[in-house]
């Protein structure tokens, strides 16, 4: 998953930070954070702007131990580079030490499709 994101402050990139790690641990899935940095004075409520951009993971034994891969210094203009191994991820899916995908409840929820929704709501109304 790739996130691309402005923030205006620290606190706004640190949100980004936290929210992209959950996803990650929530989805078993890598996530990248790609934040700008700099001043763009000439376009409008983008004068500032601050990121630390990374790469992230499931929290687990095989993956990273803080779900971090890689991160850049924040507020620096580089590229962040890191080892995403898509065959640990697969792994740590089907033996992790958590599984959520395995684990979530079906008998209380149902994911539904757009085409499934809209049949539904043609049939009630």
């Amino acid at each position: 998953m790739v996130t691309p994101f402005t923030a205006p402050d620290k606190q706004e990139s640190l949100r980004m930070k936290h929210c992209a790690q959950a996803r990650a641990i929530e989805n078993q899935v890598f996530v990248v954070t790609a934040g700008s940095t700099g001043n763009l004075t000439q376009v409008h409520h983008m004068n500032s702007q601050n990121a630390q951009s990374g790469i992230y993971s499931p929290i687990d034994y095989d993956l990273s131990e803080n779900g971090v891969v890689s991160e850049c210094d924040p507020n620096v203009e580089t590229m962040v580079v890191g080892k995403v191994d898509l065959e640990l991820l697969r792994r740590n899916r089907l033996n992790g030490t958590v599984t959520p995908l395995h684990d979530r409840r079906s008998d209380l929820y149902q994911i539904k499709t757009e085409e499934a929704v809209a049949k539904e709501i043609t049939v009630k109304s």
